[in-house]
């Protein structure tokens, strides 16, 4: 039959699945005339609309062209992965998030970027009124099930605050979620999951996983069958780049899409190429689900911090946040913290960052650091200095070194005037000399021309 969300589920009483393996991989077998259902509703009535855009996926390092659905007002992808409002994704996802990735972790489909990750590997979470008794048992079932793995779930105290709630507001959303830690509250949305085991898939995602057939690696081991794949879902099956390979593939994962998913005419969408092999389950984790929690939560350390030029001994109590104003090689630098990130303005453009507790994570805009975008990191010093580098996309320090000192600290450097525009120094050309400014006139931002 149909799966309008790409996921399926036996009918009846979970039973206990007898696993069996070929050619080394786990398979699940299926006994004959069982009947897959829809476990998670995700297209809501009538189609939602259509979006597009090019972006750094959560926990991505590579700028990808993504279609989306837009639903209530959210872009949602994949039929249950939600970027969040429609018209904020090209500006949302323009740069990557920056942290450092764990060690010794070789990459089912997850996030590569720590930042993204659950602190202690705990998700708090609450439970909305709107959610029924249903529903409810499904998401007592699935913290249960969880609780197997590296990756726990408790309710939420006043000091969390960044948790999941689960809720059937917004119906429209079906049984879908967010991808990662986004900070603050975020929604896990029940109303179209269909099963218990389709709460713990959600669950999944907001831990860090993108769906199973996602992986980079996949088509050595299923076949897409894209003329059997509604149209209007296609680049659903699109490979995702530049997220972690956790463990080898798992066709029993319950991450992974069902045969028929998002068929127009009932038939294979998705097909294994091991025979007897059966995808789409939804009755637990599965043992390569939980090996990869642990890849990714268990072996994951805390960042060191960034490599940076020593900095003089301390003077005074510890500094504690990073609001303020600097001085720095490249300019003056003003910082705003709120919550877990701090925004930056320094001459000609902005930054933002991620705070790792002594450490920022930051992507950068503007042409006041040479032009383009890129990347920064800092460490706070026992004196307030922000001992950092900077560089392009791929390297933090590829520029070189960047550090912020406290306005008014002894040996502070000066500020300087942000890097003048492109064009006024060509390479193999004379440089062009500015006339000088009449006394009385303010100066051109930008540009320090002699006075008379």
């Amino acid at each position: 039959m149909v799966v309008a969300g790409g996921c399926t589920y036996r009918s009846g009483p979970p039973p206990q699945r007898a696993m069996s393996f070929v050619n080394g991989r786990p398979v699940t077998p299926v006994a004959p005339g069982v009947q897959d259902v829809a476990a998670e509703a995700h297209s809501p009535r009538p189609a939602p609309s259509l979006g597009a855009a090019s972006i750094y996926l959560p926990g991505s390092q590579r700028r990808q062209d993504v279609r989306y659905q837009v639903i209530g007002g959210l872009a949602v992808f994949e039929g249950d992965i939600v970027l969040g409002p429609a018209a904020q994704v090209p500006f949302r996802y323009a740069m990557p998030r920056v942290a450092p990735t764990a060690p010794n972790v070789y990459g089912a489909a997850a996030i590569a970027k720590d930042s993204y990750l659950w602190p202690g590997a705990v998700i708090p979470y609450e439970i909305d009124m709107s959610v029924t008794p249903e529903h409810r048992g499904f998401i007592t079932w699935a913290v249960g099930e969880m609780e197997g793995s590296a990756l726990k779930l408790r309710p939420r105290t006043p000091a969390d605050k960044d948790y999941v709630v689960f809720t059937e507001l917004g119906g429209d959303y079906g049984c879908s979620s967010h991808v990662g830690r986004i900070g603050g509250a975020q929604e896990i949305w029940v109303k179209g999951c269909g099963v218990q085991g389709s709460v713990v898939h959600e669950i999944m995602h907001a831990g860090g996983f993108y769906h199973e057939q996602s992986r980079e690696d996949r088509d050595a081991h299923v076949t897409i069958a894209f003329d059997e794949i509604d149209p209007a879902h296609r680049q659903w099956f699109e490979v995702r780049t530049g997220s972690r390979l956790l463990g080898p593939y798992d066709y029993s994962s319950i991450m992974h899409y069902s045969r028929k998913a998002f068929s127009r005419r009932g038939q294979d969408t998705i097909i294994p190429k091991v025979p007897g092999a059966t995808i789409g389950q939804r009755e637990g984790l599965s043992d390569l689900d939980k090996a990869a929690l642990a890849q990714l939560y268990g072996n994951a350390s805390p960042p060191g911090p960034p490599t940076g030029p020593p900095t003089g001994p301390p003077s005074g109590p510890p500094p504690t946040g990073f609001s303020g104003s600097y001085t720095s090689q490249r300019g003056d630098v003003t910082c705003s913290e709120s919550g877990g990130s701090v925004s930056c303005s320094f001459p000609g453009g902005s930054m933002v960052c991620a705070v790792q507790g002594a450490n920022l994570d930051c992507g950068w805009l503007g042409g006041g650091l040479g032009g383009g975008q890129g990347r920064a990191v800092f460490n706070r010093q026992s004196n307030g200095t922000l001992a950092g580098t900077y560089g392009d996309f791929l390297s933090h320090d590829s520029r070189g070194a960047w550090d912020l000192v406290p306005s008014g600290q002894p040996g502070a450097p000066p500020g300087q005037p942000p890097a003048p525009p492109p064009g006024l120094n060509i390479p193999g050309l004379p440089p062009i000399t500015l006339p000088p400014v009449p006394s009385g006139l303010p100066a051109i931002p930008g540009l320090t021309p002699p006075t008379q």
